[in-house]
């Protein structure tokens, strides 16, 4: 094909190159526009995904904090636990400090003396404090019908014990009731005593 073009050079029209983009005297070839426009998409992924990765991090980091303040809320409330039970203790044992006074002996050692002047024959079912008496609840039984006495010994040998009558005064034998277990003559008593007052 021929082509006839009558209009002088100078004025002619430049044919742009296929392929390629922009204007007089620049061109761009089309394989680098679309490299660019890939390179910027490879980009935009590239920074998507990393803004991904820290959002997932620190969703994890937000759930381990919690995690971590659930427990602490946990412990607190164990711990606020553990205080009132201490704190009503030590109102318990400065109520006993009242009752027992200055100079109280331990109660192990109140019952190792009732323990070692029981008599044979004698049995204890209760002992405690009752407001400010201590009651010591417990039967008798002998072949020889002398459970009563032996009621009144073991009183007798109480009185008698200075680790016993410490912090206490007028021990007394209460009502004794006698019952027979088996033809056999059961005596149930009970023993109190006063505790004494702070000083005393």
């Amino acid at each position: 094909m021929i082509d006839i073009n009558l209009i002088p050079e100078p004025l002619r029209k430049k044919k742009r190159k296929a392929g390629a983009f922009g204007g007089r005297g620049f061109t761009i070839p089309r394989e680098a526009v679309i490299g660019l426009i890939g390179g910027l998409l490879v980009l935009l992924l590239a920074v998507h995904v990393l803004l991904q990765i820290t959002i997932t991090h620190q969703y994890f980091r937000m759930r381990g904090h919690q995690k971590a303040w659930d427990q602490i809320s946990s412990s607190q409330t164990n711990v606020n636990r553990v205080v009132t039970g201490l704190r009503k203790t030590q109102g318990n044992l400065k109520a006993v400090d009242k009752i027992r006074g200055k100079g109280w002996i331990p109660w192990s050692r109140k019952l190792r003396a009732i323990s070692d002047q029981l008599p044979k024959g004698v049995w204890l079912q209760w002992v405690g404090v009752d407001g400010k008496t201590l009651l010591i609840k417990g039967s008798a039984v002998s072949k020889n019908n002398t459970e009563i006495i032996s009621i009144h010994n073991f009183t007798e040998n109480l009185n008698q014990s200075e680790t016993f009558m410490k912090g206490l005064k007028n021990v007394e034998t209460g009502l004794i009731k006698t019952r027979h277990v088996h033809q056999m003559p059961v005596a149930d008593f009970t023993i109190s005593a006063e505790v004494k007052g702070a000083g005393s």
